[in-house]
C-alpha cells in the first residue's frame, strides 16, 4: 500500500477478526475478555492476525466482506484496503476518501460480554469495547479527520449504492 493511502479503507478490530484456534466459541469467549486482564492472561489473538501477501488483513468479519464486494462492484480493487487498526499507517493517508470500520460490539454491552465481563467487577470493559475505542481514536484517523467527513456517511445501503467517483476525484453519494 502506498504512502498516501487507498481511497477507500475498511477496517475491524483484532478481536473481531482473529481466527485463533479456529474457534468461533474462543473468539466470543476471548472478546469478552476484560482489556485490563488481557495482557496478564497473554491472549494472543491481540497480536496473532493474519494478513494476505498484499499485506491487507486476511480474516475480517463477514459483514465488512459484503462492504468490500459492493465497493468492488463499482471501483477497482486497488482502490480498496482492507486492515487491521494497527495498519492504519500504511493505508490511510492523503488518498483516503471513506473509511468504514466494521463494529460488533463497540461499547462491550452485548449479553455475552456483560456476562462474563461482570464475572470480573462492574467496571471491567471487555476488549472489543477498548479495541473500538483504541481504533476510533488511532492516530492516522485523527491525523486525516477533516478529509473524511460523517462517519456515518455511508451508513445507508442507498448511499452505497449511488457512490461515485465526480470529476477531479471526489466521492459523492448522491440520493437523488
Amino acid at each position: 500500500m502506498s504512502g498516501g493511502g487507498k481511497p477507500i479503507v475498511l477496517a475491524a478490530s483484532t478481536s473481531e477478526s482473529t481466527e485463533y484456534m479456529r474457534s468461533t466459541w474462543r473468539q466470543m469467549l476471548l472478546a469478552a475478555t476484560p482489556a485490563r486482564y488481557a495482557q496478564q492472561l497473554r491472549v494472543p489473538y491481540a497480536q496473532e492476525v493474519e494478513t494476505q501477501t498484499d499485506g491487507q488483513a486476511k480474516y475480517v468479519p463477514q459483514g465488512l466482506r459484503v462492504i468490500e464486494a459492493l465497493f468492488l462492484e463499482k471501483f477497482p480493487s486497488s482502490d480498496i484496503a482492507v486492515s487491521y487498526p494497527d495498519q492504519f499507517p500504511q493505508s490511510i493517508g492523503e488518498n483516503t476518501r471513506v473509511i468504514g470500520i466494521h463494529a460488533h460490539n463497540p461499547l462491550g454491552i452485548t449479553f455475552a460480554t456483560e456476562v462474563y465481563a461482570q464475572f470480573y467487577g462492574a467496571d471491567a470493559e471487555p476488549v472489543n469495547a477498548e479495541e473500538f475505542r483504541r481504533t476510533i481514536t488511532h492516530p492516522a484517523l485523527q491525523k486525516y479527520r477533516s478529509r473524511l467527513g460523517s462517519p456515518f456517511a455511508l451508513g445507508s445501503s442507498a448511499c452505497l449504492a449511488k457512490l461515485t467517483k465526480t470529476p477531479g476525484n471526489r466521492w459523492s453519494c448522491s440520493t437523488r
